[in-house]
């Protein structure tokens, strides 16, 4: 059970991170 949680919390962190990323670079251009 715990390994499926970190596996979900890994999973929203990604996608999380990949917008911040792409407007950070957006902002940069």
């Amino acid at each position: 059970m715990s390994e499926r949680i970190i596996y979900e919390i890994r999973f929203h962190k990604s996608i999380k991170i990949a917008p911040g990323v792409k407007l950070n670079i957006n902002k940069k251009v």
